[in-house]
């Protein structure tokens, strides 16, 4: 038989974590429901980001011919090589396409929002405002 002041227990100890799942489940699902989809199109910066990314997984140059390059130029600027060379990993994985490349961003968003809402939590140690960061970063554009 169970203890009343277990169960409570145990509602407290895993209530948080149970949160946690069910936002996180919620904005996954609300982040990748539409990939591809949306937005419409592929877009210039989304290209040159995925043919700099293919190139890179395929040969080690970017679109200019430079060899594992610091910053990507393309368009008159810089592009951030973060992003191009975990778009080329996961290229080499699975092969290049929109849908990866707009899940790899998706999932990042996600994962920024559960840090940002993480942080929230272990500053302020309340659970509402670390679920309201992170809701919030979930549902900026």
């Amino acid at each position: 038989m169970t203890n009343p002041s277990d169960e409570h227990s145990f509602r407290k100890h895993h209530g948080f974590s149970l949160i946690v799942v069910a936002v996180l489940v919620i904005a996954g699902f609300l982040y990748v429901r539409q990939v591809p989809a949306h937005p419409l199109g592929f877009y210039i910066d989304e290209s040159s980001i995925a043919y700099n990314a293919y190139l890179i997984s395929r040969t080690g140059r970017d679109e200019y011919g430079e060899a594992w390059p610091i910053y990507f130029r393309a368009f008159g600027d810089y592009k951030n090589p973060t992003y191009i060379y975990l778009l080329a990993a996961l290229f080499r994985a699975t092969g290049p396409s929109i849908t990866a490349a707009r899940l790899l961003s998706a999932t990042l968003g996600l994962l920024t929002g559960f840090l940002l809402g993480w942080l929230g939590w272990r500053l302020s140690s309340r659970l509402s405002v670390g679920l309201i960061v992170a809701i919030s970063a979930w549902l900026t554009p």
